[in-house]
């Protein structure tokens, strides 16, 4: 049976937040496309799109802090 690690492999992390940022980002980018055209669907049809603005900050907010990830996985050794 396998055991949670008692110390982290920092050999290893930079490989694993690499991998977590780039699916986070490919996965909320795709949310915020999508949001966007909800706003654009909503604005077209005359209704202020409420659900589509919230949808559309949420999914830009973890668009960024995957990037963020991205990022710190490049800096760590």
């Amino acid at each position: 049976m396998s055991r949670f690690p008692r110390e982290l492999d920092y050999s290893r992390t930079s490989h694993f937040l690499f991998e977590l940022g780039s699916m986070m980002t490919t996965l909320f980018a795709i949310f915020l496309i999508v949001s966007a055209i909800a706003i654009g669907i909503g604005l077209l049809l005359g209704s202020v799109p409420h659900l589509g603005l919230f949808a559309a900050g949420i999914s830009g907010l973890l668009l960024l802090f995957g990037v963020g990830v991205l990022y710190v996985s490049m800096n760590v050794e």
